[in-house]
């Protein structure tokens, strides 16, 4: 089966370092991701046991829709029906339905529909960003919808790709997907398994968008972060993170495997360094 490719956009997302994450990756009973984002990990393992968390309610209800055969063939149905009526659209009225559309996720109430225009707005906005202090807001097409033609949203390399997600998320055994704190996620790991991390980073930035409401994202975060995974040593689970590469972490996981690796941020324009820190070595 060809390898599984994430579906949703997400800043921060591991899409382009699978090459120094993959080769890293022990061999496992169960594999568990608490922070799940996009999944491009996840995914690109398409472990047979797994358990899966994310805290943000949009993102939640996406992943388990999906991993619902009536649900996901409900919403196959609703993607494909927005992706026809906007597809048609010259780019000037696509901008300002994609504007209204987003005002909506502001009063709107879970549901199939909402899961769908979430997933819509999160691939086509600027960078990824659509929460601005407490508001969804859509500012912009991200920069490759400027510059080419075809939107990979609405190819059918990108429907093939999402029947295919939906189909091992329902095929999979013994697993689950989650929407609650992550210390709860690995309270059941155990001996065997394998649990991979990548929180949100705590850096020195001015960005304005966040990814969860009233989350906050501070040195108590860093931490907690750091009892967590004591408990996991104690359990004899392996775990491997990624972090940025700032003196704090450094400093807090210093007992640790450290090793660094490349990564582009675009609003930098530039690579920089990001870390694994790992309970086992990965060299």
């Amino acid at each position: 089966m060809p390898r599984l490719k994430t579906f949703v956009k997400w800043s921060g997302n591991k899409s382009r370092s699978l090459k120094h994450i993959l080769p890293k990756i022990p061999e496992f009973e169960t594999y568990y991701e608490p922070f799940l984002g996009s999944g491009a990990v996840f995914l690109s393992l398409a472990p047979q046991k797994w358990v899966v968390n994310d805290v943000n309610p949009d993102l939640y209800a996406l992943w388990q829709t999906l991993a619902s055969g009536p649900e996901a063939r409900r919403f196959m149905k609703c993607f494909n029906d927005f992706a026809c009526v906007l597809a048609g659209m010259h780019k000037t009225e696509l901008l300002e339905t994609c504007k209204e559309l987003t005002q909506t996720l502001n009063t709107s109430r879970a549901s199939l529909k909402r899961s769908v225009l979430y997933l819509i707005m999160k691939s086509l906005v600027y960078n990824r960003h659509l929460y601005f202090k407490d508001k969804f807001k859509f500012y912009t097409f991200d920069l490759n919808i400027h510059t080419y033609a075809d939107i990979y949203l609405f190819s059918q390399k990108y429907a093939d790709n999402l029947r295919a997600v939906c189909a091992f998320l329902q095929n999979s055994s013994s697993s689950s997907v989650h929407n609650k704190d992550y210390t709860d996620v690995l309270k059941s790991c155990k001996k065997g398994d394998f649990v991979f991390l990548d929180p949100p980073y705590v850096e020195d930035h001015d960005y304005q968008f966040v990814y969860n409401k009233e989350e906050k994202l501070d040195d108590r975060f860093l931490l907690d972060l750091r009892k967590q995974v004591e408990k996991l040593d104690k359990k004899k689970v392996k775990w491997l993170m990624t972090q940025a590469d700032t003196p704090r972490i450094r400093h807090l996981f210093g007992n640790y495997f450290i090793t660094e690796f490349p990564v582009y941020r675009m609003p930098k324009k530039k690579f920089v360094k990001e870390l694994f820190v790992s309970n086992y070595d990965t060299r």
